[in-house]
């Protein structure tokens, strides 16, 4: 399902978000433009973060190398696999992000969002070092949004549309538990190498899990260690839901 409002009104303007969206697009034009152009091994080469590719750099220790595979780490999260990686992506940035960020403050979401990128490319290293699956879009750091949101509204309400089901409402713990359920069971029973053998996609499904994984703990930090600030409400009734 495509999530597309939730029922959370938010008294600070979500600039931040607006301004991710807008950079992932920017970067997706010129990602698209390089591929176009005969230039997509750079791309892969450097948008792509690869584990074999990292730990080979590193068991080189060759200084340049070393050096040029920092890049994907902060750069896959700015580009896509095409625009329907990008369009889902952004989706569900902009229904979960703004409330997110509201709560947070800018200068915190960002760090926030930033961090989350790298913890769920760490995830997926430190499963498997040697895995040539490629970590390619902002899928972690998003995973990471929506766990956060998660715990701070787990009983806001979610709007969206399937093909299924049409325009439907679930509450936040089950329609976020349900994904993140799919990418824990997908995570042990797909078989990615397999699916690369047969020409299928890849999906880095451990970044998304180690992404979600520290928007919980972020989550539970910010509810419970930090004053709690009522910049969101639900806007069904006058019930306070601010953590």
């Amino acid at each position: 399902m495509f999530p597309f409002s939730t029922m959370l009104d938010c008294i600070r303007k979500p600039t931040a978000t607006t301004i991710i969206i807008w950079i992932n697009c920017f970067f997706f034009l010129i990602e698209e433009c390089l591929i176009h152009s005969g230039y997509g091994g750079i791309v892969n080469q450097l948008g792509a973060f690869s584990p074999l590719m990292f730990s080979t750099a590193y068991s080189t220790a060759d200084p340049l190398y070393m050096a040029i595979m920092i890049i994907p780490l902060f750069l896959h999260m700015w580009l896509h696999g095409g625009l329907m990686h990008l369009f889902g992506n952004m989706i569900y940035l902009n229904c979960f992000g703004r409330a997110v960020e509201a709560r947070l403050g800018w200068k915190q979401y960002v760090a926030f969002y930033l961090v989350g990128g790298l913890v769920a490319n760490a995830g997926s290293y430190m499963l498997a070092p040697w895995s040539p699956i490629p970590g390619l879009g902002a899928s972690g750091a998003i995973a990471a949004v929506l766990s956060a949101y998660l715990i701070l509204w787990p009983r806001s309400r979610i709007t969206g549309f399937s093909m299924s089901n049409g325009i439907a409402s679930f509450p936040a713990w089950s329609f976020l538990g349900f994904w993140i359920g799919m990418q824990l069971l997908t995570q042990l029973f797909a078989n990615d190498a397999a699916s690369a053998a047969d020409g299928g996609e890849l999906v880095n499904y451990m970044a998304h899990i180690s992404g979600f994984a520290f928007g919980i703990l972020a989550g539970f930090f910010v509810k419970f260690l930090t004053p709690v600030e009522e910049v969101c409400y639900i806007s069904e009734g006058s019930q306070k839901d601010c953590g």
